[in-house]
């Protein structure tokens, strides 16, 4: 195979729509215009994300809790009347 050539050759890889690209990684970015806009979308992403974060916490606190207690603390029971 030619050294030079880079991409996944598939069955496909002569058919229209198919043809052979190179998709790059998270860490293989670019700088420029399209990489600014990139890190918008992502500062925007990251804070979506903590603001759902926040409304789950505060949905769970405001949700009620069961208290575990040790047996000493239970109210005792009346004694049945005869």
């Amino acid at each position: 195979m030619d050294p030079k050539v880079q991409g996944i050759l598939t069955p496909f890889d002569r058919l229209d729509g198919f043809e052979r690209r190179i998709e790059r990684g998270p860490g293989q970015r670019g700088a420029g215009p399209a990489s600014a806009q990139r890190q918008g979308q992502e500062q925007q992403r990251e804070e979506s994300i903590q603001r759902v974060g926040e409304a789950v916490r505060a949905a769970r606190a405001a949700k009620p809790t069961a208290v575990l207690m040790d047996h000493s603390e239970l109210p005792r029971p009346d004694r049945p009347m005869r």
